[in-house]
């Protein structure tokens, strides 16, 4: 029988909230604004996200250390953000 680590339960948790979210979300949006206005937030978002991939692989290819991401947090906007960011993805 296949058992779960300790993660992975919360992880599915997670991903099944964000995922009922996403959904009533994006069907309120549908609602109020129609589907072009839920192609634009979702694009809107997507540019977005995809905006800070690069940025943050532009910075790993210059700058290649171990636990990047809260680094480089801490050293180029806050100290308090880092601990926050280390917290998170912890």
């Amino acid at each position: 029988m296949l058992q779960l680590v300790s993660n992975e339960p919360q992880m599915i948790t997670v991903s099944g909230v964000l995922g009922i979210g996403l959904y009533v979300r994006g069907g309120a949006i549908l609602r109020l604004g129609g589907p072009l206005a839920v192609l634009l937030s979702f694009s809107l978002v997507g540019v977005l996200a995809w905006g800070v991939m690069q940025c943050i692989a532009e910075m790993l290819c210059i700058w290649p250390i171990s636990g990047a991401l809260t680094v480089y947090v801490t050293e180029f906007v806050d100290v308090e953000l880092g601990i926050a960011v280390g917290v998170a993805y912890w």
